[in-house]
């Protein structure tokens, strides 16, 4: 805490085993600009407090026993930053979305079922939770939302509404029980990156194309068979992450992402190498990282196929022989 002579703008009480909020809280709350108290044992944000926090803009509770947020955090009319990551909460209060000057929330690591029916946060973090389900009406007034980090719960599907978020540059859906994804997902034209890894889609649908923004794409650990045939238009593309699912082949559009850095198809099913990615190989010389080890090539001689080193050594020799570097077959031993 600032110095007794002034009056202070920040606590911080980190690690002190805490079961109540300390009496200097209450004392400078009026005037409180930070207020940290997380890896303690509360097990609630007090009514009379959160009315008296009027200047406060950013508040750390997390690795608390916190077993809800009171309705009355709506009074933090300022707050732009709110921590609340491993407690014990399962929902998020619906008056969240009056915090309109809230910017970043990271409520990762409870235990939601839910999400609130409204919400109008600007910057949303919540993650390691246990949410089964989003609500269809969840995502409606999140306009201005850039980030949304739902990895590790239960979702089964997403809700029609997310194509709302036309601000979304980050979508992480990781580790959940996703089959599909819906439709309005080609809405979210802003949107850079895009992480759906461990969950269980068998198919990425043509919609995705449509994400003209996207640099980062990560479906690793799906049960895919196909990518999507379009995937030229995703221009910006410079990582495509595909590894560990059920793959034999590749669209032939995919030489045509010139701006492809990073390309991993390892643990897949490739019984040879597609002759797209030879193309691709010689002709991009962006292309720094391509993965296929973990793949039954049966076109690869045993020894290229111990590392992903020697493989590598082998693809380079491929695309140094005229027959392969037109991309136009297939190259065999």
């Amino acid at each position: 805490m600032s110095s007794s002579t002034t009056t202070p703008t920040t606590i911080k009480l980190s690690g002190t085993d805490l079961t109540s909020i300390p009496h200097e809280v209450y004392q400078y709350a009026e005037h409180l600009d930070t207020l940290e108290l997380p890896n303690n044992r509360l097990t609630e944000l007090p009514l009379d407090l959160t009315t008296r926090l009027t200047r406060l803009a950013r508040l750390s509770l997390s690795w608390n026993q916190l077993p809800s947020l009171p309705p009355a955090v709506a009074h933090l009319e300022a707050l732009r930053e709110l921590r609340i990551t491993d407690n014990l909460l399962t929902t998020l209060p619906p008056e969240l979305g009056r915090l309109c000057s809230l910017e970043f929330l990271n409520a990762s690591y409870n235990q939601y079922v839910r999400l609130p029916i409204r919400t109008t946060l600007t910057l949303t973090l919540v993650r390691a939770g246990r949410i089964s389900h989003v609500d269809e009406l969840s995502f409606a007034s999140l306009s201005r939302l850039r980030t949304l980090i739902l990895s590790v719960n239960q979702l089964e599907r997403l809700p029609h509404s997310i194509g709302n978020l036309a601000s979304l540059q980050v979508l992480s859906l990781a580790s959940n029980r996703l089959a599909s994804l819906p439709d309005s997902i080609a809405a979210l034209t802003a949107l850079q990156t895009l992480t759906v890894t461990w969950n269980r889609l068998q198919q990425l649908p043509e919609h995705v194309c449509s994400l003209v923004s996207l640099r980062t794409l990560d479906v690793y650990s799906n049960q895919l068979t196909q990518l999507p045939c379009d995937l030229s238009r995703l221009s910006s593309l410079t990582v495509l992450s595909a590894a560990r699912n059920q793959l034999h082949t590749v669209p032939e559009s995919l030489r045509e992402l010139t701006s492809l850095r990073t390309l991993l198809l390892d643990y897949n099913d490739f019984h040879a190498i597609p002759p797209c990615i030879l193309a691709m190989k010689r002709a991009n010389a962006n292309l720094a990282t391509l993965l296929m080890v973990h793949n039954p090539l049966s076109d690869v001689p045993p020894e290229h196929k111990l590392s992903n080193q020697t493989l590598q050594d082998y693809l380079a020799k491929c695309c140094a022989e005229s027959t392969c570097g037109t991309g136009s077959e297939s190259t065999t031993t």
